[in-house]
């Protein structure tokens, strides 16, 4: 059973014990963790930050999580597997074939504002994945797995001139770009300065624009290349 942080109470039982417990208690880690990275730079967080945050023994958080990016990669999952759950519903209410518009629509929400879970998600692959135990790097791979596979099912369902596999093409196509359009937007307070003199208004860009454009020309030349070579077996 898993815990909303929303119905979590503020404070922790001081020994967790049994399976509920044990997840709120771990899910009451990660808000911390995600309450601390409004405030500081993910570079300046430590294990000795998350554990005062949640008012733990750092001791009790090595129970649950080996390292700080540890910690992040699973706020990063959780972060995830909300944002597929929000595109696979939004999928299932769309009428088969779908509009490519509306689906690329729906698809422009794999990015959003320049926020923490932007700044945290730039550095998903760079940072967290090359700093975790194989354990957790293979769990979280085999997530990704999962969720894209279910996904891309729903896209060729929907737009049926995309064969076999290439509704997951489409999902890690976006997913690289929306990955590169967060970096460019998850700046530095130098960035940000730098940015905001002028001749840089090339750099101010909208992730959330990028991508609706780059997902609505991607899924119009897929469809293009389908029309192109009618006779292809799905």
């Amino acid at each position: 059973m898993t815990v909303s942080w929303h119905d979590m109470e503020p404070r922790v039982r001081k020994r967790a014990v049994g399976v509920e417990q044990k997840e709120a208690r771990r899910n009451h880690i990660l808000r911390a963790a995600f309450d601390l990275l409004d405030r500081t730079r993910y570079e300046d967080i430590s294990m000795n930050a998350v554990a005062r945050e949640a008012r733990l023994a750092k001791g009790t958080l090595y129970l649950y999580f080996k390292t700080k990016e540890e910690v992040f990669l699973a706020l990063a999952t959780e972060l995830i597997a909300k944002e597929f759950n929000r595109i696979d519903a939004r999928l299932l209410d769309q009428p088969a074939p779908a509009e490519i518009e509306d689906v690329a629509g729906i698809l422009t929400s794999m990015v959003g504002r320049a926020d923490r879970k932007t700044r945290l998600l730039a550095i998903l692959h760079g940072v967290l994945e090359r700093n975790v135990s194989f354990d957790a790097g293979l769990a979280f791979k085999h997530l990704l797995r999962r969720r894209l596979t279910y996904t891309g099912l729903l896209l060729e369902e929907r737009l049926p001139f995309l064969k076999d596999g290439e509704g997951v093409e489409v999902l890690l196509t976006l997913h690289a770009l929306g990955v590169g359009f967060m970096q460019m937007v998850a700046n530095s307070d130098v960035g940000t300065r730098v940015l905001d003199t002028p001749g840089m208004d090339i750099f101010r860009i909208s992730p959330e624009t990028m991508m609706g454009s780059a997902a609505l020309r991607l899924l119009e030349g897929m469809q293009a290349a389908a029309a192109r070579t009618p006779n292809r077996h799905r």
